[in-house]
């Protein structure tokens, strides 16, 4: 038995794309998946399973979640070591929980990313690519970053993001 993150894009935002967690975690179960748990109201989801992570499951979760809602949200799974490997490489430790953002790639990036990049960052951000995870750090907040709206484009990649309580939290559930 292994044990996975799941993480959704642009669910349970603004009132849009919405998925109650008890209806999220019944569609992980549906999959055999088990010990399913959700983490807050935006697509967090922590699953043991036996079963390979494939696209095919992945498609398999997407299709059911568009069946019973209407919609086909973006979805990266990854293992807990994958999990925390991210953690462990944080180039930030001693940062802000809120100020700090794991942005996870679905793929590698595309050559050229860096300049983009710091094209568009104000002098407090900075940010550090290592694997196929960029990490923001944006003092003036999230909110106020150019950066963070041009990550995806810049990466030429489908990302998702997260701060670093939320990754925090969701390893501290991995390891119980």
């Amino acid at each position: 038995m292994k044990s996975y993150v799941a993480l959704f894009r642009g669910i349970n935002v603004g009132g849009k794309s919405v998925i109650p967690m008890a209806a999220l975690r019944d569609i992980f179960e549906a999959q055999n998946c088990l010990n399913v748990r959700s983490y807050i109201q935006s697509g967090n989801v922590v699953f043991d399973t036996d079963v390979d992570i494939t696209q095919d499951l992945i498609d398999s979760i997407r299709n059911s979640i568009a069946a019973q809602f209407s919609f086909y949200p973006p979805l990266l799974i990854l293992s807990a070591s994958d999990w925390q490997n991210a953690v462990d490489n944080n180039p930030y430790p001693h940062v802000e929980g809120k100020t700090l953002h794991f942005f996870f790639l679905a793929s590698t990036p595309s050559l050229g990313y860096s300049q983009t990049l710091d094209d568009r960052k104000i002098p407090s951000e900075s940010y550090s690519l290592r694997g196929l995870v960029l990490y923001l750090h944006t003092p003036d907040g999230i909110g106020n970053s150019k950066l963070a709206r041009k990550i995806e484009s810049a990466l030429g990649c489908s990302t998702t993001a997260r701060n670093w309580n939320t990754v925090t939290a969701l390893a501290q559930i991995l390891n119980q």
